[in-house]
């Protein structure tokens, strides 16, 4: 997982995508299962995509919500 303010913002997003961390521990919490985002997002693991709620737990977002352009 990395964190770059190039690359959307800062938000953290699995090494080499643009797929955020928090998409995926998301999708994990609403009852999509593992194959389901592993078709979705190929370039993604299944370590990955059940790593991805512990992340979210251990590094909770902090402060305001992003400002939308929209």
């Amino acid at each position: 997982i990395e964190v770059k303010e190039e690359v959307m913002r800062g938000t953290p997003v699995f090494k080499g995508t643009r797929i955020p961390v928090e998409s995926v521990a998301e999708m994990l919490a609403q009852g999509a299962t593992v194959e389901e985002i592993l078709e979705g997002y190929p370039a993604l693991t299944r370590e990955k995509v059940e790593i991805a709620p512990f992340y979210v737990k251990a590094f909770p977002r902090r402060g305001r919500p992003a400002a939308r352009p929209w």
